[in-house]
């Protein structure tokens, strides 16, 4: 069997309704959880502002990575740093 040939049935296999169920049923531990958000993705996740993540992170209450040195590299957020202000700020009132 030629590559041409392979790379057709392929497509046809990836392509079709029960390829598309199959990975869908796949479960929870089997899909790859994002570890680390970019500043739009913390955004969402996090259901804040930029400008609400970046205070938190100039105040030290959430850490960043950045990936270059330069006044516009890219940051990146921690899952677990965001999960971790989060749940500090969560508090109980009584009503």
């Amino acid at each position: 069997m030629n590559t041409e040939a392979m790379k057709s049935i392929l497509e046809k296999i990836i392509s079709s309704p029960e390829f598309s169920a199959a990975i869908g049923a796949m479960p929870e531990t089997a899909k790859i959880e994002k570890r680390y958000f970019t500043v739009p993705e913390a955004e969402k996740y996090a259901g804040l502002k930029r400008w609400t993540l970046w205070r938190f992170s100039w105040r030290g209450k959430l850490p960043i990575i950045k990936l270059d040195k330069a006044r516009s590299g890219k940051i990146l957020y921690d899952k677990a740093d965001i999960d971790k202000l989060l749940k500090s700020l969560k508090s109980n009132c009584k009503s």
